[in-house]
C-alpha cells in the first residue's frame, strides 16, 4: 500500500480508541475509522480519533477545508437513524471547529464524499498542530459508520493534510 501525504504534513502521532478500525471498509480497500451501535434504543455510541501534525501556518482570518469519504448504514425502524460527524483542527491553545457538523439521516448506499469549512479566526499568523475527528451513533436504531479519504486544505487549495490510507498511520 502507498500512502499520501501534502508536503511536510506527515501526522507525528495517533490516537484512536481499540475497535475504532475497520479492515477493508474503507473506500480503498484499507483500514477506516469505525463506530458501531448494534442496539437499538437510548444512547449514543461515539468514537473519536486525532493525529498530530507537521505544524504548517496560515495567517487569519482564513478558513481551511477538509474533504472527506463517510458511509452510514442505518437500521430502520421507527427510531432515529441519525449520525453525526465532527471535526477541529488546533494550534495547541484554540479551537477551531468545522461547520456544518455533518448529520447524515439513514443510509448512505455506499461511500458518500463531502466536505466541512474550518474558519480560523483572529488575525496574524496561527500555526495549525493537531487535527481531530468524532463519529457519532445517535440514540435510536442500530447503525455503523465509516470515514476515510482525509484531505484538509489550505485556503489557496494546497495540501497540508492528506491522509488516503490509515493502515500506514497505525498498527495495532
Amino acid at each position: 500500500m502507498e500512502t499520501s501525504f501534502g508536503p511536510g504534513c506527515t501526522p507525528t502521532g495517533w490516537t484512536l480508541p481499540a475497535g475504532g478500525w475497520r479492515d477493508g471498509e474503507g473506500v480503498s480497500g484499507t483500514r477506516a475509522a469505525y463506530v458501531e451501535k448494534p442496539n437499538s434504543g437510548a444512547g449514543t455510541v461515539t468514537t473519536a480519533g486525532s493525529f498530530a501534525l507537521s505544524p504548517f501556518t496560515v495567517t487569519a482570518p482564513t478558513s481551511l477545508t477538509l474533504y472527506f469519504d463517510y458511509r452510514v448504514v442505518a437500521n430502520g425502524g421507527g427510531g432515529s437513524t441519525k449520525a453525526r460527524l465532527r471535526f477541529d483542527v488546533s494550534d495547541g491553545t484554540n479551537t477551531y471547529a468545522a461547520t456544518p457538523t455533518v448529520a447524515a439521516t439513514g443510509s448512505t448506499g455506499g461511500y458518500v464524499a463531502d466536505s466541512v469549512t474550518i474558519a480560523i479566526s483572529g488575525t496574524g499568523p496561527v500555526t495549525i498542530t493537531e487535527f481531530n475527528f468524532q463519529l457519532e451513533a445517535t440514540s435510536g436504531q442500530p447503525k455503523w459508520i465509516w470515514l476515510d479519504n482525509l484531505d484538509l486544505r489550505d485556503p489557496a487549495g494546497g495540501g497540508s493534510v492528506v491522509l488516503r490510507q490509515w493502515r500506514e498511520i497505525v498498527s495495532n
